[in-house]
C-alpha cells in the first residue's frame, strides 16, 4: 500500500503543478462519466457483452472513438476534450506520471478518477481518502444508464 501511496501523491503533484481551471468542469464530468455507467447485471450490444464495471478507464477508449466518429458514436462524451488533452493530448500528463516508478501501472481508470479528485479539490471541494486499484476495461460501457438518468431528473425538480 505504500507504493499506491507513494504513486497517488506523486500523481497528484504532477496534475496539480499543470493545472488550469478550464479544466475542472470537464475533468469532473469526465470523471462522473466513466464512473457513472455502472450496471448491477451486465448486458450485451451488437451480440458482446458491455463492460458494465463503473469507474473502468473506457472513456479514454469511447473519446478517442468519438473523435474520430466527430461524436456520432459517443455524443456523451462531446466537451470532454479538453480533458482528454490535458491527461493524453500534447502535455501527455499521463506519461509524466507513468514515468514515476511507483506509478509506472497506475491505469487509465485510477488516472480519469484521480484527475476528477484534483478537480473537486482546485474548485473548493473537500479532500478524502483517494483509493487506486481500479483495473482498466477492455470495451466500451452501456451509457444508456446515464441517458435514463438524465431523462428522468429532467422530468424532475430538484431540491
Amino acid at each position: 500500500m505504500t507504493q499506491a501511496k507513494t504513486c497517488i501523491t506523486e500523481a497528484s503533484r504532477i496534475l496539480k503543478s499543470n493545472w488550469n481551471n478550464d479544466v475542472a468542469g470537464p475533468c469532473l464530468r469526465m470523471s462522473f462519466h466513466d464512473a457513472g455507467t455502472y450496471e448491477q447485471f451486465p448486458v450485451s450490444a451488437f451480440g458482446k457483452p458491455l463492460q458494465c464495471g463503473g469507474a473502468n478507464g473506457s472513456f479514454k477508449q469511447e473519446i478517442e472513438d468519438g473523435t474520430a466518429t466527430n461524436f456520432k458514436s459517443f455524443p456523451q462524451q462531446n466537451g470532454m476534450q479538453m480533458c482528454y488533452d490535458f491527461l493524453w493530448g500534447s502535455n501527455n500528463l499521463s506519461q509524466k506520471i507513468r514515468a514515476v516508478p511507483t506509478c509506472a501501472k497506475m491505469s487509465n481508470a485510477d488516472m480519469i478518477q484521480l484527475v476528477g479528485y484534483i478537480a473537486v479539490i482546485k474548485t473548493g471541494g473537500v479532500s478524502c481518502p483517494f483509493y487506486p486499484g481500479r483495473p482498466d476495461a477492455k470495451g466500451y460501457d452501456n451509457v444508456s444508464s446515464l441517458l435514463r438518468m438524465s431523462i428522468f431528473l429532467q422530468d424532475r425538480t430538484l431540491y
